[in-house]
This record gives C-alpha cells, sequence and structure tokens, in this order.
C-alpha cells in the first residue's frame, strides 16, 4: 500500500502523477512571489503620491499622463500573450492561415 500524506493531492485527469506533484508545483509557482510583494510594498507610497497629484490635475493633463502609461504598459502583455502563454496557436485572417513559432510569423 502506498503511504500518503495530508498534504497530497491525486488529480483525477492525470492519475500517474506522483502524490505530492500539485504540492510541488503550486510550492515552485509561488516560490519568488514574494519579492514581488515586497518590490510592490516598497514603491506603494510613491506610488500613491503619484496618484494623488494626477487627481489634482486638469483633465487634459490627466487624460495624457493616462494615455501615456496605457501605451507604455500596453507591450507588456501583448508580449507575454504572444510569445509566451500562446506561441504557436494559429491566428486566421480572411481566409489566409498566419502561425507564429518561436517569433517567426509563418504564412
Amino acid at each position: 500500500m502506498e503511504r500518503k500524506t495530508v498534504a497530497g493531492y491525486t488529480d483525477p485527469a492525470k492519475p500517474n502523477f506522483p502524490h505530492l506533484h500539485q504540492w510541488h508545483f503550486r510550492s515552485a509557482l509561488e516560490h519568488y512571489i514574494w519579492i514581488i510583494g515586497m518590490i510592490y510594498a516598497y514603491y506603494h507610497p510613491t506610488v500613491e503620491q503619484w496618484m494623488e497629484k494626477l487627481e489634482e490635475t486638469e483633465v487634459k493633463g490627466k487624460v495624457s499622463i493616462q494615455m501615456a502609461v496605457t501605451i507604455i504598459a500596453l507591450p507588456v502583455p501583448i508580449h507575454l500573450l504572444t510569445y509566451i502563454l500562446f506561441p504557436r496557436i494559429p491566428i486566421f485572417i480572411d481566409e489566409i492561415s498566419i502561425k507564429l513559432v518561436d517569433g517567426v510569423i509563418l504564412v
């Protein structure tokens, strides 16, 4: 009989994986998240002051600052989606099949 622990979990979809696979997987994902939390906590007061100053500015300046921040920040999720999460999903545009493979577009 296999010895099971309290923290173990057997995924019904993947019964061949070891009993503690899910625990190791989750702990590896959360291993470095504390660093991001510390950086966020360190810069939070500064960013909060920036947001208060932004709320006090006039509408034209506020909109231009918001647009600049959006334009600067938008490439990050686009890069994440295109090259890391879904790098090999075909995209169909007007009956032309375009496939992105390792950053290269194949037509």
